[in-house]
Parts: structure tokens; sequence; C-alpha cells
């Protein structure tokens, strides 16, 4: 799809949302557990065939404005541990 405006991917993640939405409604995801795992592959169903390098947890470390999320490699392990 090459580099998009905000304004034009929105529309893009908002199907891939309502799709995911549609799946759990259907019982798509009834009999897994809800964990990292799940939270993983609901990530890749969202974004992989946007952005392949990305689905997943960060490999990379990131910033916010002010706000410093954990480092990269802690976000598989705080996950586990959040769900």
């Amino acid at each position: 799809r090459g580099r998009l405006s905000y304004a034009e991917l929105a529309p893009v993640l908002a199907a891939k949302v309502l799709q995911i939405e549609q799946d759990i409604e259907r019982g798509c995801f009834d009999e897994r557990d809800l964990d990292d795992a799940l939270i993983v592959d609901l990530h890749e169903r969202l974004c992989a065939d946007l952005i392949p390098g990305i689905a997943g947890w960060r490999h990379i470390n990131v910033v916010i404005g002010a706000h410093e999320p954990p480092e990269h490699f802690r976000v598989p392990l705080l996950m586990r541990e959040y769900a």
C-alpha cells in the first residue's frame, strides 16, 4: 500500500478492528486462553499485513512524548505477567 497518511490508514485499521470484533462475537476465540499469546495474535491480525516488521512485540525501545515505556526486551515478560 505504500506510505499512508493517518487519514488513509485509519479506515484500513477500522475495517480490521471490525473484523476482529466480529470474530470475537462469533466465538472464534472462545477456546483460547486470555493470555499473552492471544494478545499478540490479535495484534498480528490487526497489522501484520500492513507493516510485517512491527507485528508482535516491539523489537526496539520507544519514547512517546515524555513517556518511556518499558525496554523492548521486557515487553513479552511483562505482557505474560499482565495476562
